[in-house]
């Protein structure tokens, strides 16, 4: 049985978080915008989601959406089994509307403006879930808790941030139910098979 040697989820991903900074993730239109008509217009982009942010090394993430066949464009492959493999340089729009920029909040929308953009019309209300499951998670994953002095200190604050972003995870997915547009069709299926996609940008230890 194969075994793939670069995973990552959601928990291993949390490690690349530093500060404010996303060392595999790239605003690739506001990076450089500094001062405060920097951020003033860092801000309008955000806000008129027109942010758009690019993946630089590649990401496997495991989903519950079950499919019927392989779906694949030129930086994504998805499989039947709900697995969604990304090639670097894959660009998306990031979270839509008036919303934190956090890591949560990038990688959901990463893996839900590629399941747009790559599954068919049925499965929507699947991948609209995808983005709550992962919202919800990333949420519970930050849940507070007491260690020391300092924890108590910040404790209430961050309590209410916790209930806020578990809101937030709530209110996100319902106006994606309501909302939502932009969804492939039937679905786009570029590749014939994983091998004729990867071309080297995954490696498989054969143990």
């Amino acid at each position: 049985m194969q075994k793939m040697i670069r995973i990552l989820n959601i928990k291993e991903l949390q490690t690349f978080y530093m500060g404010k900074t996303y060392p595999f993730m790239l605003s690739v239109l506001n990076d450089d915008l500094e001062g405060f008509i920097g951020k003033a217009k860092s801000l309008w982009l955000k806000l008129s989601a027109k942010e758009k942010i690019k993946l630089l090394c590649p990401y496997v993430y495991y989903s519950n959406i079950k499919l019927d066949k392989d779906y694949s464009t030129e930086h994504v492959y998805i499989t039947k089994q709900g697995i969604f493999f990304f090639k670097a340089g894959f660009i998306w729009n990031g979270a839509n509307g008036i919303t934190l920029d956090t890591l949560g909040t990038r990688l959901a929308s990463l893996v839900h403006d590629a399941g747009y953009e790559l599954l068919p019309e049925w499965l929507k209300e699947q991948i609209d879930y995808e983005l709550y499951r992962i919202m919800y998670k990333w949420s519970v994953s930050h849940k507070p808790v007491v260690n020391n002095w300092k924890d108590r200190i910040m404790y209430p604050a961050r309590w209410i941030k916790y209930k806020l972003s578990l809101l937030r995870a709530k209110s996100w997915l319902k106006a994606l139910l309501w909302f939502g547009s932009g969804i492939s069709e039937e679905g786009k299926q570029e590749y014939k098979s994983f091998e004729d996609w990867n071309k080297g940008s995954f490696i498989f230890d054969k143990e």
